[in-house]
């Protein structure tokens, strides 16, 4: 039981700390090196070099054990060769007699090498993705929908970058939306409903009044799809949107303004294409302006285009 224990073990007699046992698994820990009936500073300098023996020594003369975890350990089994390092868990017990007094120390442990490096690497990732997180410019939000049968009723803002608050102006994170948002109009409930149910993202642009703004939104469902989580990253465009808006105000005003007027108006961009053609054009020409703006201006003012301007018509063509 003992040579077969997963854990490595050894006793340690008197204050030299010589070997009198030791097991499979200890061995294998310093690199299979022998080392019953030999002292720890014998068979094990690197060890020494690391203040393990000032350990097994405080033991020794205090009679308290020492508990470690993950301690870290750099195997050299032969000076000026390859080192490993090792991460262990382990405890040096004192052992005493029946007055009391320490005559050696019971070591036990496990290699825990594989599950530290892997621990440290999940933390070296979520330091990564935590400084990500917070340093994007896009909002970033990850929500726990709520569904009565298959209809999302509500969602919870499970957890937010500060851009989420730059970008909304609201600190919601941790809250329901029914409880601060009770008017949210139905399209984002079904629309995140949706990714996290079928598991199929989304893209949109759509006005979110409780906000009075416009986002670009991205959506798709993260984590077990049991949860019905749903990350979703996006932008303000209220501003891109406001131009956008005022663009299209000003060109209907435009082709109002334009198409009042008897004179022929339009725009010819550099690839001789007709971009815009006012009402005119239809008095003029008998072409409705959607048809002139189909057109290159060599085309239309072609010599064979000419009957199209000139034919029988109680509206003379003006074009000289």
């Amino acid at each position: 039981m003992f040579e077969q224990a997963p854990g490595f073990i050894a006793l340690l007699d008197g204050p030299e700390h010589r070997f009198t046992l030791a097991n499979a698994a200890y061995k294998a820990a310093v690199d299979g090196r022998d080392v019953v009936g030999r002292t720890v500073v014998e068979v094990l300098p690197d060890a020494a070099a690391q203040g393990y023996v000032d350990l097994l020594d405080e033991v020794f003369r205090t009679g308290r054990p020492h508990r470690a975890t993950a301690a870290r350990f750099e195997v050299q089994a032969v000076p000026g060769g390859p080192v490993t390092e090792r991460h262990l868990d382990f405890v040096y017990q004192p052992v005493a007699d029946a007055t009391g007094v320490v005559g050696g120390i019971f070591v036990e442990g496990h290699d825990v090498t594989e599950r530290t490096l892997a621990e440290a690497a999940l933390r070296e990732n979520e330091a990564r993705y935590r400084t990500l997180f917070e340093s994007i410019e896009v909002g970033f939000c990850i929500v726990e929908v709520k569904f009565e049968g298959e209809r999302a009723v509500d969602y919870r803002i499970v957890e937010a970058n500060p851009a989420f608050l730059r970008q909304t102006g609201a600190d919601v994170a941790g809250r329901w939306v029914s409880e601060f948002a009770p008017d949210l109009e139905r399209h984002w409930f079904d629309t995140y409903g949706r990714v996290a149910l079928t598991g199929e993202p989304a893209h949109f642009e759509h006005y979110a009044d409780v906000f009075g703004r416009w986002f670009d939104v991205r959506a798709l469902r993260t984590g077990d799809p049991a949860a019905h989580r749903v990350a979703i990253l996006f932008a303000d465009i209220t501003e891109r949107r406001t131009i956008e808006a005022r663009a299209e105000a000003g060109e209907r005003e435009l082709r109002l303004i334009t198409d009042a007027l008897p004179v022929l108006i339009s725009f010819i961009g550099a690839d001789h294409v007709y971009r815009f053609a006012n009402k005119a054009y239809d008095d003029w020409f008998f072409l409705p302006p959607e048809d002139s703006s189909a057109g290159t201006s060599a085309s239309f003012w072609a010599p064979e285009a000419t009957p199209r301007a000139s034919h029988s018509s109680t509206r003379p063509c003006r074009a000289s």
